[in-house]
């Protein structure tokens, strides 16, 4: 009970510090980490529960979300501290923040002309951490790829499709930081081009 008290501790203190790193690319990949929870054993899509017709694919995933702010760089800071503590991985998908466009997106020469210099969400995987414009999540009708125009900024902690799991992952968060929590998605996951 002791060394748990000690991680949690050691939790809020790395995440409600926030870390000043100049380290751009900081990366934690490891599946462990001490909260007990098994990244390699959670499915990313679980194909029992996609819902289908001739067009269209969706699933539901309960989204885990350790803190929201309009500012990139302050969540930024906090989800590089957080992967040092929890063990996991950062993965932006390829995407970086644009200053003059207030967006995060990628980049102009991006491989994928169809979404280059523009927002692309993720939609899948609990084994990583990321930033994500939360009206995406919550099927805000506003909601638009190409602008991040004074969007909420989530930082996410995994994408999951079953709700226990999201729910053990959430009360690990809230321990020590009361502003983490989930949304119930209904996230396409066909193919986006």
């Amino acid at each position: 009970m002791k060394s748990i008290c000690t991680i949690f501790f050691l939790y809020l203190l790395a995440f409600c510090s926030i870390a000043q790193s100049t380290n751009k690319n900081a990366v934690v990949d490891t599946n462990k980490n001490k909260f007990g929870v098994d990244y390699t054993k959670m499915n990313s899509v679980d194909t029992a529960v996609v819902q289908t017709d001739s067009t269209m694919a969706y699933q539901i995933f309960y989204v885990v979300v350790a803190d929201t702010s309009k500012n990139y760089f302050l969540l930024k800071n906090k989800m590089i501290a957080l992967s040092k503590i929890m063990h996991v991985k950062i993965d932006m998908l390829y995407r970086t923040f644009n200053k003059k466009r207030n967006l995060i997106c990628l980049p102009e020469n991006a491989e994928d002309k169809i979404y280059a210099g523009q927002y692309f969400p993720r939609r899948y995987g609990n084994d990583f951490l990321s930033l994500e414009y939360i009206d995406y999540y919550t099927g805000a009708s506003t909601f638009s790829f190409d602008t991040g125009k004074n969007r909420t900024i989530g930082l996410i902690v995994g994408l999951y499709s079953e709700k226990a799991v999201a729910d053990s992952m959430l009360s690990i968060l809230q321990h020590k930081n009361e502003k983490a929590f989930t949304i119930q998605a209904n996230i396409y996951i066909g193919c986006m081009h």
